[in-house]
């Protein structure tokens, strides 16, 4: 998620200390021993998203567009934000890039999923099941490997 730049800056932070923490190791034991440090730091990120105490502006996600806003078929969320744009009279182009929060991922009103970040207007709050599991997908990203699938690390978060 580090390297994509479509990545909510809290999400690229958080990954980004964990990633420190474990690179801190000096040795492969040592590596395996940081897990639990890296597990707090995400602990510590995911109890934010939950509390609801993270700024919006931390969760924007970047869309660059592959086609004019209207020509969007799938109803993600970025084409939501891109179409919400059009409506109001922002002109935008392929090649253009676009912040986005997700505000309700499930909300019957397609309109009420996602807002574009220049539109908000702070009093909304975010989709904290949609950010915890980004966080979550970050995290598996650099501890599956070290045999931390994505139930692991849930079940690592839940024991305490």
């Amino acid at each position: 998620e580090l390297r994509r730049h479509d990545t909510a800056p809290l999400i690229a932070t958080a990954q980004q200390e964990m990633l420190d923490c474990l690179a801190r190791a000096e040795s492969a034991v040592e590596f395996s021993t940081r897990v639990p440090e890296a597990l707090e730091i995400l602990r510590r990120y995911m109890e934010a998203i939950r509390g609801g105490r993270v700024p919006l502006e931390d969760l924007a996600i970047t869309r660059t567009l592959s086609k004019e806003p209207m020509q969007y078929v799938r109803e993600d969320a970025g084409a939501i934000a891109a179409k919400t744009l059009a409506r109001a009279g922002i002109a935008l182009h392929p090649g253009q890039q676009i912040d986005y929060i997700i505000l309700d991922r499930k909300a019957k009103v397609k309109g009420d999923r996602a807002r574009p970040a220049i539109l908000l207007t702070g009093d909304e709050s975010y989709d904290t099941q949609t950010y915890e599991a980004l966080l979550l997908r970050a995290a598996e990203t650099l501890l599956a490997p070290l045999g931390y699938p994505v139930e692991r690390i849930k079940a690592c978060l839940e024991s305490v």
